[in-house]
Order: C-alpha cells, then structure tokens, then sequence
C-alpha cells in the first residue's frame, strides 16, 4: 500500500502518516509527500521519521496497526 506522510504538522507538532485511500489524506500539490509501498504503518512510519523526526500515524488509517 501506498503511504504519505502530511507536510504540515497538526497541533502537537506532529506530522500523520496516511494510507492512500484515507479520507484524512492531504491534497497532493504541496501538503503531502509519497513515503513509498510498504506492507506496515510501522515501515512507513520509520521512513517518515528519517524526513521529520516528529511523527505520528493518522488514527483514522492506521488505528489498528500500531505496534
């Protein structure tokens, strides 16, 4: 599956990560960034953690796959 990680930070200054059909997921123009194809939120989530340091899976997408 398809991951991005949000540009923008939400208000405790984390940046989500989302599954590409999240309803959550940012407009593509400047406000997200393609992470890559993993199996695991919790690949995705180390991929956007190398970018940003500061991140989080989005509770709407990734709420069950948490480790």
């Amino acid at each position: 599956m398809k991951y991005y990680v949000n540009r923008n930070p939400n208000t405790s200054g984390q940046r989500e990560v989302h599954t590409e059909f999240c309803g959550f997921l940012p407009s593509p123009t400047y406000n997200r960034v393609y992470l890559g194809d993993f199996s695991e939120c919790t690949d995705a989530l180390d991929s956007a953690k190398k970018l940003y340091g500061k991140v989080t899976y989005c509770s709407f997408c990734c709420k069950n796959k948490e480790k």
